[in-house]
């Protein structure tokens, strides 16, 4: 009887907790649980997929219950780390929070000295005469000039973003009329404005994913769609302080915006779809996950054209393909132009070749991921032919989801059943609301 209490008891608080939502403690974005209880209870355990944070279900309750008794609501306010180099001042009216510059020499720095010192020999070279052009010098110098413009512009560019990621200092300032974020960069200054009165949410967002992990940026949205965004640089600890006293002083908090969670704090399980992925109901408990794969014809297409163009190159350069027997400098510009070319060209043909081979593999392809009770059934049909293997849902522990690219600045993500013997990729390369819709089905099939 006590046993039965206990369970009821456990039930009823987490339904509370599904209801009242909870964001995680390290991101603040909304923690995707599961619409019951697992069968370890509150020792189970959870992890955000927007920052990997993990933790169990019991400790996100009491720290929930603990921050709404104190009035803080689901805000955390971290310490300044020992370490960090950003000045605060914090007065009755304005707050402010100077990041200064790191200074130093980045890679890009030196990608661009490393760049530059190329395209300076060669234009040297030409100046000089040192390099032998085709057709027997009547190029002038005029025209190598021009040819090498781009490359000095590329140089030049990526030596400017360096020194604009290693000597820009960032002053954010909050008072009674806006939230000002002021770049400056040795003796120039750009602001970026948003009227106190408009700010919407302060949070953590995605600035982009090293290593299929998310690099985080502090933002502060307005109700127009207008953002500030800095930091990204920083450590997290600096992240968290930092995001800690903006939510503090403007009195806003991770939420304020519509968003594809509901109340419960997770997505609902509703079938979804896009061009290459369809998410539908079958019977009760059931649910059917089609991957259609659309990207071959394009990639027999692309390849095509590479191979045909590099075949034509290759037979350009072949017949062309001699130096001067001379030596010094003359030897080893005749090199860059001739060998250098002919080399890449090749290599463009192999490319061509395996995205021919990859389109031909991937036209018509489409695989079925049918769930029940039971387990997983895979249906792959290529072709005609249909190959089935069938799988116990004991066999996964766990679902994934990781960012696989970004189309027009829009991240992507896989989503991934992980087992101790296997990995299944149920779809890829899919939108946030796709990819989040089968991560909630997954995880509902699998606890």
């Amino acid at each position: 009887m006590f046993k039965k209490l206990a369970h009821f008891a456990s039930e009823k608080g987490y339904q509370l907790l599904l209801k009242r939502g909870t964001p995680c403690p390290e991101c603040g974005n909304p923690l995707n649980l599961p619409q019951s209880l697992p069968e370890a209870g509150f020792k189970s355990t959870i992890k955000c997929r927007h920052c990997s944070w993990m933790g169990s279900i019991g400790g996100l309750n009491r720290s929930s219950d603990d921050e709404m008794s104190s009035g803080e609501g689901c805000q955390k306010v971290y310490p300044k780390p020992s370490d960090s180099q950003i000045r605060e001042v914090i007065g009755i009216q304005k707050a402010t929070w100077l990041i200064p510059a790191k200074k130093g020499v980045n890679f890009l720095m030196f990608f661009a000295a490393f760049w530059l010192s190329i395209v300076s020999f060669i234009t040297f070279g030409m100046i000089t005469g040192s390099v032998d052009m085709e057709g027997g010098g009547d190029l002038p110098v005029w025209a190598g000039g021009l040819f090498l413009i781009p490359f000095w512009l590329i140089g030049l560019g990526v030596g400017y973003l360096g020194l604009r990621m290693a000597y820009t200092e960032l002053l954010i300032r909050v008072d009674q009329d806006a939230v000002i974020l002021t770049r400056k960069f040795f003796n120039r200054m750009w602001d970026k404005t948003i009227p106190r009165e408009q700010v919407g949410k302060v949070h953590l967002s995605v600035a982009y994913r090293q290593n299929e992990s998310p690099v985080y940026q502090v933002e502060v949205d307005n109700n127009d769609g207008k953002h500030i965004k800095f930091g990204n640089s920083l450590s997290q600890d600096e992240k968290k302080w930092v995001l800690g006293g903006l939510r503090d002083f403007l009195e806003v908090g991770s939420q304020g915006e519509e968003s594809d969670f509901q109340g419960s704090g997770r997505m609902e399980s509703v079938e979804v779809g896009s061009k290459t992925l369809k998410v539908e109901k079958v019977g009760h408990v059931g649910f059917r996950v089609t991957r259609i794969y659309r990207a071959g014809p394009w990639f027999l297409g692309i390849g095509l054209i590479v191979v045909v163009g590099t075949l034509i190159g290759l037979c350009i350069q072949w017949q062309d393909f001699e130096h001067d027997a001379s030596s010094g400098i003359g030897y080893f510009f005749d090199l860059i132009f001739t060998a250098v070319p002919f080399l890449m060209t090749l290599i463009g043909l192999l490319i061509g070749i395996g995205m021919m081979a990859g389109g031909y593999w991937a036209q018509g392809r489409r695989k079925v991921f049918e769930f029940n009770k039971a387990g997983l059934t895979l249906t792959v049909q290529w072709r005609g032919d249909r190959n089935r293997k069938k799988f116990s849902r004991d066999e996964f522990r766990q679902v994934s989801q990781k960012g696989s690219g970004h189309v027009n600045n829009e991240p992507r993500y896989k989503v991934s059943l992980i087992g101790d013997r296997q990995t299944l990729v149920i779809c890829d390369y899919e939108n946030e609301e796709v990819a989040s819709a089968v991560h909630a089905w997954l995880l509902d099939w699998l606890v």
